[in-house]
């Protein structure tokens, strides 16, 4: 019987990753999307169990204010945890529920448990569970002047996800601590790449982002009891990798749907406003 994705209770409703009104607005139902393993799935056969609590009083209100650009940086935080454990990691989580049918939510159980962080994280979603920082990652808006197609971008390693509404986009890294919201320099990049914004711009400040995050090693601290996660202190950098310009090519082609796409440089960066001709 299918257990409750973020409760892990009894699921008797069936949730979107990618929802309704997004497909709706942007012709999705029937576009594929490419899953970590490769193969494809229709966007609207793309969904997860919940329980009717879990569904209408927890994760409905939170689309609501997604919907009317409304939410808080916390509500677009737990939304992305949906959207990125939802298609990395349900069938693990599922699996899991279901070989412990007496596990209740925030539950530590790490020596069955090889996703225990993770799993305490989509947990948080629910209102009963808290994180301290509130949200646990880092969370950046982009406006633009007119209507973008749509896209979604998911990374695996420094797990995050760039993703656009229509004349919004978020990029939202999940399990950083706001280690990003906390970086001058990435602060500053921000910034500049919120001028005469669009998808390209936003695609390119998620890039450089993970890559921020890939180069930096921090030792974290984490503290996690039933119900809530806690940071305990600053993190503290422990050492730093040169920027690799081969990766980051690789991880820009695999954002442009695996063809070959020049970086610009500074330069033309700027006098093309990161439009490719």
């Amino acid at each position: 019987m299918d257990t409750c994705f973020i409760c892990g209770g009894k699921a008797t409703t069936r949730e979107h990753i990618v929802p309704k009104w997004l497909q709706n607005k942007h012709g999705l139902w029937n576009q594929r999307l490419q899953l970590p393993n490769h193969t494809t799935i229709k966007y609207g056969q793309v969904t997860i169990p919940l329980c009717a609590t879990c569904n209408n009083e927890v994760l409905a209100p939170i689309e609501k204010r997604i919907q009317t650009q409304t939410a808080s940086d916390t509500d677009i935080w737990k939304w992305a945890l949906k959207i990125h454990y939802g298609l990395l990691h349900k069938h693990d989580f599922l699996e899991w529920d279901r070989r412990h049918p007496g596990y209740k939510m925030g539950q530590v159980l790490a020596r069955d448990d090889p996703a225990e962080l993770d799993r305490h994280l989509s947990h948080s979603i629910s209102g009963a569970f808290q994180t301290d920082p509130s949200p646990f990652g880092s969370v950046f808006r982009f406006d633009f002047d007119s209507e973008m197609e749509f896209m979604l971008a998911n990374l695996m390693k420094n797990p995050g996800i760039c993703i656009n509404t229509g004349r919004r986009g978020y990029v939202v890294f999940i399990k950083d601590t706001a280690t990003l919201n906390r970086q001058p320099s990435m602060i500053e990049l921000y910034r500049k790449m919120c001028i005469r914004t669009h998808v390209g711009k936003m695609l390119n400040f998620f890039a450089n982002a993970w890559m921020h995050l890939d180069r930096h090693e921090f030792h974290i601290t984490i503290l996690m009891a039933d119900n809530w996660i806690k940071l305990l202190d600053t993190p503290e950098l422990v050492s730093v990798r040169p920027f690799d310009e081969s990766l980051f090519q690789k991880l820009w082609d695999g954002f442009n749907a695996g063809r070959k796409t020049r970086i610009m440089n500074n330069e033309e960066y700027e006098a093309t406003n990161g439009i490719l001709s």
